[in-house]
């Protein structure tokens, strides 16, 4: 069916005396089909359409569709007959108008008018083309200035970024509730505490450092795995080197510790007491549990001398975790440039904890934490002034600290936190008044593989650590009496200006009228801790006690006052032969 305004464009054309091959080929140019502009020319002359040339710049198709001209006789005869009973009511209509404008044709060039009046639905499609190429280049140039804008920093992109981006507060809320739900995950800690002075000069200084992974999964049985390093380094005026220094590993499981120790160093600053070989320590596993404290705690008269690493069988990591959850610990302070931290986009935020927020938490976690009271006791009269005693330091020390400044990155995906650190300096004169010196503390610690396997194993050989720490704390007690034996021979050799009265027949004097029942005691006590009765020989100026220690080795005491690891023979045996100090009295 032809349409209607090509029609009328052909039949103005040949009034304004334009040839039928120049109308085609204009019409071919503007995008009308070949099939389209016959349909038209069958309208108005059926039997000369098909005969019309074809424009030559557009043969090369023609070629191919000029058996489809032959063929359109009984096509042309099919829309001739219906076409003459349309042809009447729109020739009146469009034909009168038209030639009462005929003087414009005839006043303008012959090409200008059919041209002119060119049928436009063909420039409409083109427009819209047009209009989606501008569409795809907008999309395309602006999905290019954000990605230029990762590497470079481009105008207008920043203020939008922060203008799109979450409120910190909603993120860090969402990273304390996401962080609740971690049962496994990878950390590196890293810190150094330093010290200075009232002059500011440098009083020491402690690295440390931690690597590995924990399970928190079965709260009643954690796990970790841990390589940790620290060193002491003593003021640099004193020591060019660390005081101190070791590399071991850390195994919690089963509610017990085992610790291995890979490397220790000693400075000649911390001289250790007579025959205690810490080499025997290294690279052997040692067992420490809750047997393990009673054990040693019994050895010192009941008190606890080893903290318990793993807190085995408690809520006391859930509590936490619910208080820090809960409560809104943390107040926003300012937005820092973004980070990519443990392979993550990350936001990178300063945030607040104030003095008020952390004394509270601290009491919230000091009131989970009363001591149970042995059984058939019902009321806590004896736990409730520990307490008070803990709460009062805690608001104490809070009160000398003051607000901690903190800096987290939390990633943009999950809302994890994947580091954190913190710089405080703290003034010790707001603690202990006098103290004249400040202690800074810087800690980063960086986390990743969140709730990914790990796997945490019991060595499969150890010893229990009061194997090794119980001949330490006995010889450290050895050490201790044969000191005081000596305190006491020089306060025999005030009174009588002699030393004659502390020793009789090879042994401490436990006759000696003021002394005699100290020196008693002493002897037993060295017994009981596995070394043999100590041999005493005194005169007048001179004396010289030692024992022999379960290890073979002896530990002696004389009128210097310096413990040796001479056997004594006479009064006059020397325990430290190479000391200058004056006698003890």
């Amino acid at each position: 069916m032809a349409e209607q305004q090509l029609v009328d464009y052909i039949k103005k054309a040949k009034e304004a005396g334009q040839s039928d091959e120049q109308t085609r080929s204009i019409l071919y140019k503007s995008g009308w089909t070949e099939q389209e502009v016959g349909e038209a020319y069958a309208v108005l002359n059926p039997q000369t359409a098909q005969t019309q040339p074809k424009p030559q710049p557009q043969a090369q198709p023609q070629v191919a569709s000029q058996p489809k001209i032959d063929d359109q006789p009984k096509v042309v005869q099919q829309q001739v007959k219906p076409q003459a009973q349309v042809q009447p009511k729109i020739e009146p209509a469009k034909t009168t108008p038209q030639y009462q404008s005929q003087p414009k044709f005839q006043q303008q060039p012959t090409m200008a008018s059919p041209q002119s009046d060119m049928p436009r639905i063909r420039k409409s499609h083109l427009f819209l083309k047009l209009i989606m190429v501008l569409i795809i280049l907008v999309i395309l140039g602006g999905a290019g200035y954000f990605v230029a804008g990762q590497y470079i920093k481009l105008p207008y992109l920043d203020a939008f970024t922060k203008i799109s981006a979450p409120k910190p507060e909603v993120i860090i809320s969402k990273m304390m509730a996401n962080m609740k739900s971690v049962k496994t995950s990878h950390a590196v800690l890293q810190g150094n505490i330093s010290a200075v002075d009232s002059k500011n000069v440098a009083q020491g200084k402690l690295f440390f450092s931690a690597d590995g992974d924990s399970d928190t999964g079965d709260i009643s049985n954690p796990k970790a795995n841990f390589t940790v390093n620290f060193s002491l380094t003593p003021p640099a005026s004193e020591v060019p080197s660390p005081a101190i220094s070791t590399n071991l590993n850390i195994i919690t499981i089963g509610g017990a510790s085992y610790v291995r120790i890979n490397d220790l160093a000693f400075s000649s600053l911390l001289p250790l007491p007579p025959g205690t070989d810490v080499s025997q320590l290294k690279d052997k596993w040692i067992k420490i549990d809750q047997n393990s404290i009673e054990t040693l705690s019994a050895t010192q008269g009941g008190q606890m001398v080893l903290p318990m690493i793993p807190a085995a069988g408690n809520g006391d990591i859930i509590n936490i975790q619910n208080l820090l959850s809960t409560e809104n610990v943390f107040t926003f302070d300012k937005q820092l440039a973004d980070e990519v931290v443990s392979g993550q986009d990350t936001y990178h935020y300063s945030v607040l904890i104030s003095k008020a927020t952390l004394k509270d938490l601290v009491d919230k976690m000091l009131a989970t934490e009363i001591p149970q009271e042995p059984a058939g006791v019902t009321d806590n009269s004896s736990a409730q002034p520990m307490q008070n005693i803990a709460q009062a330091f805690a608001s104490g020390f809070i009160e000398a600290v003051g607000d901690i400044n903190m800096e987290m990155w939390i990633g943009k995906k999950d809302s994890m936190l994947y580091k954190l650190a913190i710089d405080k300096t703290i003034d010790l004169n707001k603690i202990y008044p006098g103290a004249g010196s400040q202690i800074g503390i810087k800690i980063s610690a960086t986390s990743s593989n969140f709730n990914k396997p790990v796997l945490v194993q019991e060595p499969i050989e150890f010893q229990k650590i009061e194997d090794f720490i119980l001949p330490l704390l006995k010889l450290q007690e050895v050490n201790s009496d044969v000191s005081q034996i000596g305190s006491a021979a020089a306060l025999l050799f005030g009174e009588n200006q002699s030393y004659s009265t502390l020793c009789s027949r090879g042994l401490l004097n436990g006759y000696q009228k003021i002394h005699g029942t100290d020196l008693v005691n002493l002897n037993n006590d060295i017994v009981a801790q596995g070394a043999n009765k100590p041999a005493c020989f005194s005169g007048a100026q001179d004396f010289c006690v030692s024992t022999q220690l379960p290890d073979g080795n002896y530990l002696c005491i004389d009128k210097y006052g310096i413990t040796g690891n001479i056997k004594c023979t006479f009064s006059k045996t020397v325990c430290a032969p190479s000391a200058v100090e004056a006698p003890l009295q």
